[in-house]
């Protein structure tokens, strides 16, 4: 059921609210001034595991908010939100997990496994547009690299079926997500 009127969202929002609480520990090898993701981090929800093959995470997912998926025509959506951390100069983003896969080394120059978002499509309750260009792509690392500042070039194919590599990406430790 789409929420199109202020009074469907108060009510909405006082009968049918599923609460949340997020509470999530420090990571050692987080900086500040840094990006860093806290799907390993212990609390509540509890910690997510380096993913193994290629998966679209659910509500199941350790380390994934639990809650009740909807069943049609209902949908859920977050509308409120409170923060309070420690740290005064903090930010927090929340993204959806679309997709994840692990197994990568970030040590070596051969080509390593492959993620599609046509295979492991989310759904279509998905928003946004259909060839995934406004979904926000993350690399974490869950072993340290060391020292050494690496490259990660990522092999993308464009809507338009032609492919081409994205080399941006410098990694150096110990900030997460790369």
């Amino acid at each position: 059921m789409t929420i199109s009127t202020r009074d469907q969202l108060i009510d909405a929002m006082g009968n049918n609210a599923s609460r949340q609480v997020i509470d999530k520990a420090s990571l050692a090898n987080a900086v500040a001034g840094q990006f860093f993701s806290l799907w390993t981090a212990t609390g509540i929800p509890g910690a997510g595991s380096a993913p193994g093959a290629a998966a679209n995470p659910t509500s199941a997912t350790t380390g994934a908010f639990s809650f009740a998926n909807q069943t049609a025509p209902a949908t859920s959506y977050l509308a409120w939100l409170a923060v309070q951390c420690s740290l005064s100069a903090s930010n927090l983003e929340i993204h959806g997990r679309l997709a994840h896969m692990g197994g990568l080394s970030g040590i070596v120059t051969t080509s390593q496994g492959a993620l599609s978002l046509v295979t492991n499509s989310p759904g279509a309750e998905r928003l946004g547009d259909a060839n995934y260009s406004d979904v926000q792509w993350w690399l974490e690392i869950y072993t340290a690299l060391g020292a050494t500042g690496v490259n990660a070039t990522v092999a993308v194919e464009y809507n338009d079926g032609s492919t081409g590599n994205l080399s941006l990406i410098h990694i150096s430790e110990p900030t997460r997500p790369y």
